[in-house]
């Protein structure tokens, strides 16, 4: 088994000899005159849009589809929270017994951090934050600043959070809408739970659901019996006379 990191990245003429391997089997030795041939499994890997490479020319079509047999696509880390704390755990666990640290774990303020932090290097980033944290620390117990230099004595980035924008830029309607589906997804749409990890009123949240044009099948007009009980979700349509957000003033909408 042959495994190729970032084959995107193979120039034109490489591309055609990788080809050839897989077509046929064959390949020459650099220097070598005869033909040799070989039977291997090939595993590909990139963090690049192979098919908008093969649409800019880039990389060749009849070589994307002697790969793409069996595609497997792994979110980035920032998309898997489940798998943050996990992955920490087992970096410092690996780091602390390689430099002979006796180290408990995270701090809950550098656990919190972990899953705040938008990790755009993923999981090297990820473990190249934990090995540094494992030299710096200087008691038991791993700190939002040892994970993060640049974070103040009190644990705050410098500037504040700032979520990860997309190369292209977003309106800020749509960066809204985005955090409040984040918030949303975690608590199952439950739209109290929402708010409270928003740190927002339920009144607030209520409207901007409504603004954005958020809507879910949990969400039902009137409280009853049914799934959730008495505490399921409330969603009411605009013109509504019991919608809560109805006839809110200016100041009442950013309570």
């Amino acid at each position: 088994t042959l495994l190729l990191d970032e084959v995107a990245d193979l120039s034109p003429a490489t591309q055609a000899k990788l080809l050839r391997v897989l077509q046929d089997g064959e390949f020459q030795r650099v220097g070598g005159t005869g033909t040799l041939r070989v039977d291997v499994r090939i595993l590909s890997a990139t963090n690049r849009d192979l098919e908008g490479a093969v649409a800019a020319g880039r990389f060749r079509e009849d070589l994307y589809f002697r790969l793409n047999v069996i595609r497997i696509e792994l979110p980035p880390l920032r998309e898997r929270p489940e798998d943050l704390l996990a992955l920490a755990d087992h970096f410092l666990a690996h780091f602390a017994a390689e430099v002979g640290r006796a180290i408990r774990g995270f701090s809950p303020a550098a656990r919190q951090r972990i899953l705040l932090h938008p990790w755009p290097g993923n999981v090297r980033e990820l473990r190249n934050a934990v090995e540094r944290a494992v030299l710096l620390a200087e008691g038991g117990e791993v700190g939002p600043s040892d994970l993060f230099p640049g974070l103040r004595g009190g644990g705050e980035l410098l500037g504040g959070w700032r979520p990860v924008l997309p190369p292209g830029g977003i309106s800020f309607e749509e960066a809204e809408r985005g955090i409040l589906l984040a918030a949303l997804e975690r608590t199952g749409f439950v739209q109290k739970d929402a708010a409270a990890l928003l740190r927002i009123s339920r009144r607030r949240l209520n409207y901007m659901v409504r603004r954005l044009g958020i809507r879910h099948p949990s969400w039902r007009r009137n409280r009853g019996p049914g799934p959730g009980g008495e505490g399921a979700p409330t969603s009411y349509p605009l013109g509504d006379p019991g919608n809560p957000v109805r006839g809110l003033s200016p100041r009442e909408e950013t309570e």
